[in-house]
Order: structure tokens, then C-alpha cells, then sequence
């Protein structure tokens, strides 16, 4: 599958882009960065962070993306992800990156028709930009796959709302009215993916590499954050699932609901609203993922993201620049 991935990391989103360039499906023809766990600079720098932690011999470009929501002040998450985004793992190393991330899906799109699919993990400022700037060009794209929303409340920001939903609700309104098929993976079901420590401690027992030192390193930030929020050593892996997901399709079950995303309010805006009422138009119609088979998820979450091939003996890293 042929995918952009657009991100904003970010613990979880690490974890899914380790996740994806590990995916022997995934062929990554951009990373693009926006504004969302922290700001643009950081999420564009962790990007780079991640890429060398993944040692690829050919990594993919990495553009950076929208700086602030498309109407309203930037809300980040540094209380969750750690000051740096990563958990406190950011080594400092210069890079280079390329600016024009909108540009770049509608480009990819355009070159590649009905062969792209989008990947969306953060706040969906870039998404929903590109689609203002060239609706048809972004007609292009094969898909789009978010993570994002939650269904049945309780939101993980706000009572009601989800963290990229609320970050960005106009572009998440903009987006889910887009006539290119997609698919959300909601907070009702990236919950359900637990991560508990004991099991990662199970998984990286035997290993003293670099790649189990990052992996652990994010893994055990969320631990201590969901642990204080929830009273249990665990995290959730929102992105991954969805990253999963996205990859293959039969992992989980899908179905269609019609939605509206509400945009004003300081509890609401981000908010899925349902309408169940029949014989109504309003709203957008979208497949939203709502079952998964998390045995098979974490199975390849292990082998993808912990124990990739040649990790155990991947003592360092390559810096790399785009």
C-alpha cells in the first residue's frame, strides 16, 4: 500500500510510524508534520528523530506542515508526550527538512491517481488544507484513514471531545464532508488496544539494543502518565491501531454511521455528534472502525514495532538527513 502519513509526534505516533516503515505492505511516499502534541518545529524534528531510530537505507521525505489550526489558538499536549514530544528522548542531532506539506499530498496525489492513500494521525489542519486549495487534485487520493474522534463520549481532552478532533474541529468538519472515501478509527476502539507494562517488559526482556531503549523509553512516559490518569500501569496505542488498520483493512470491522462534528464550545468543539434520527440528510456519512481482532494487532505490533528484523543487533544509529 502506497501511503502518506501525516503525523504530528508524539509517543504514539513513533510508535506507528516504527509500526509502518517495519510493514513490509507499507511503501511511504511522504511523511508530513503538523501542529497537534507539540509544536510544528518539535512534531518536524521528532519525525526526523523517529526515521533514524528506524535506520532505513532509503527513508522517506519528511515536509513540514501547518503551524496553527485552520480557526482557532494551538492546543498541545506536552502533559502527556513529555516537553520535547518524545518522551524526553529527542537526541538533538541536526537536520534538514523540506517545507510544503500541503503541497506535497496534493503533488503525490495528483502524480499517482487513485493510488495514495492518506494516513492522518494528528489534528487535521494539513488534510483539510489541501483539500481548500485543490478539491479536485485531492480527489486523487485512493483514501483516508484518521484517527481521530470519539463516537460514545468520554473524550480524552474534553468530556466530550478527542484530542485531534478538538485541536482542529474545522478541519475535521471539512475533512469528513470530503467525497474521497474514509475510514475513522475512534477513541471506542483504540482504547480497547492496552498496552500493560508487564507485557512490554516480557517483550524486551532479552534486549539491550537501541530499539528496545526508545521503545521503552516512550512506552514507560505513557505508563506513567496513563497510570496517574487511570491508577494502572498501561497505555493505550491510539495511532498504531490505527496505523494497523489502515495497512490492512480485514483486521477490523467496519461500519457506516452518519456524523457532524461540532465546532464551537469549550467542551464541545471536536465533539462526534451521531444523528441516529431515520430518514435524515444532514451530516456526513462515514465508515468508522469499530471492532478489531487486538490478539492479531498486538502480535504484529511486537514484530513490527519491539522486534524488527535486525534490532537485536542495532546497538546505534545512523544520523540521517533528508
Amino acid at each position: 500500500m502506497r501511503l502518506i502519513i501525516d503525523t504530528d509526534p508524539g509517543i504514539d505516533d513513533a510508535l506507528a510510524l516504527l509500526y509502518a516503515v517495519a510493514s513490509p505492505e507499507a511503501r511511504i511516499e511522504a511523511i508530513t508534520t503538523v501542529a497537534g502534541n507539540v509544536d510544528i518545529v518539535k512534531t518536524t524534528r521528532n519525525a526526523h528523530h523517529i526515521l533514524r531510530h528506524a535506520a532505513l537505507p532509503h527513508p522517506p521525505p519528511i515536509f513540514q506542515g501547518c503551524a496553527t489550526p485552520l480557526h482557532r489558538q494551538p492546543v498541545y499536549a506536552e502533559h502527556v508526550h513529555g516537553e520535547d514530544g518524545l518522551a524526553g528522548q529527542y537526541d538533538g542531532l541536526p537536520y534538514t527538512t523540506e517545507h510544503g506539506a500541503v503541497e506535497a499530498i496534493l503533488r503525490i496525489a495528483r502524480q499517482n491517481p487513485g493510488e495514495i492513500s492518506l494516513l492522518a494521525l494528528g489534528p487535521l489542519t494539513n488534510v483539510a488544507a489541501a483539500l481548500q486549495a485543490d478539491p479536485s487534485g485531492f480527489a486523487n487520493l485512493k483514501q483516508v484513514v484518521i484517527m481521530g474522534g470519539a463516537i460514545e463520549p468520554p473524550g480524552n481532552i474534553t468530556p466530550l471531545a478527542e484530542f485531534n478532533f478538538h485541536a482542529d474541529p474545522h478541519a475535521a468538519r471539512q475533512v469528513l464532508r470530503s467525497p474521497v472515501p474514509l475510514t475513522l478509527v475512534p477513541l471506542d476502539l483504540t482504547r480497547k488496544a492496552v498496552l500493560h507494562k508487564e507485557t512490554l517488559r516480557a517483550w524486551t526482556a532479552d534486549r539491550t539494543d537501541s530499539r528496545a531503549r526508545f521503545v521503552t523509553a516512550l512506552c514507560h512516559r505513557y505508563f506513567h502518565f496513563y497510570s496517574a490518569m487511570h491508577g494502572g500501569e498501561f497505555c493505550f496505542l491510539h495511532d498504531p491501531l490505527a496505523t494497523a488498520i489502515a495497512l490492512d483493512p480485514a483486521l477490523a470491522r467496519i461500519e457506516t454511521l452518519r456524523v457532524e462534528i461540532e465546532t464551537e464550545g469549550e467542551m464541545a468543539a471536536g465533539m462526534v455528534v451521531r444523528d441516529l434520527r431515520p430518514h435524515r440528510e444532514t451530516g456526513c456519512i462515514v465508515n468508522v472502525a469499530s471492532d478489531c481482532s487486538m490478539e492479531e494487532f498486538f502480535h504484529r505490533f511486537e514484530e513490527r514495532v519491539v522486534r524488527p528484523r535486525g534490532a537485536d543487533s542495532a546497538e546505534s544509529y545512523p544520523a540521517m538527513t533528508q
